[in-house]
């Protein structure tokens, strides 16, 4: 109801949605986004970090399944409080950084 943009491509899973974990919006870096892409959260099976990307582009099966990834490793760490709750904000984004500094990839990125 609140992302009407991407209800279409979400509606056979909406009772199955997420009222718990976040959606992950990925987007390009231009103001406004060119592109975007939504990771919506959804428990099929007893998996309850299943995702539904909705996409404004077309994406390569390896882009599709690393955005796919990445935002069931953030919700398997919400729920299981290694993150903050993301409501808080300033807290989320700060642990956030902390996982992504040097020291996970290994070396800066240019």
């Amino acid at each position: 109801m609140r992302f009407p943009h991407i209800s279409s491509a979400v509606s056979n899973i909406r009772s199955q949605a997420s009222s718990v974990l976040p959606l992950i919006i990925y987007q390009t870096l231009e103001s406004p986004p060119e592109n975007m892409s939504v990771a919506v959260p959804y428990e099929s099976g007893g998996d309850r970090y299943k995702c539904r990307l909705v996409t404004t582009d077309e994406l390569s099966a390896l882009e599709s399944a690393t955005l796919s990834e990445f935002a069931q490793a953030i919700w398997f760490l919400i729920d299981s409080e290694f993150l903050p709750d993301p409501h808080d904000g300033a807290e989320f984004e700060s642990k956030l950084i902390e996982l992504t500094d040097v020291r996970l990839v290994g070396r800066a990125v240019p």
